[in-house]
């Protein structure tokens, strides 16, 4: 088990762009539908689709860019992660 302290459902629509955002604490982030693109400060892009999981802590700097790339809106969950919780994973 992982302590959590909230869940949020998110709906992105297509052509969303948000600009460099640090997240607010770590957390899960698990797509469930559409195709999303992330930029990191180093500049490396990944791509996420239906199925992706991942663990986000930067929580400090630059952060990243997140892109909805298709043509139909990103569905996601994320789970923000308790204070100390991190060790867990």
């Amino acid at each position: 088990p992982i302590d959590s302290e909230r869940t949020i459902l998110c709906s992105v629509p297509a052509g969303w762009v948000g600009d460099w955002h640090p997240t607010p604490c770590p957390q899960f982030y698990i797509q469930l539908s559409g195709e999303l693109e992330i930029q990191v400060g180093d500049g490396e892009i990944r791509k996420f689709s239906g199925g992706s999981i991942i663990l986000t802590e930067n929580t400090s700097g630059k952060g990243q860019v997140s892109r909805n790339l298709g043509n139909s809106e990103v569905n996601a969950v994320f789970i923000q992660l308790s204070a100390g919780s991190k060790e867990a994973v």
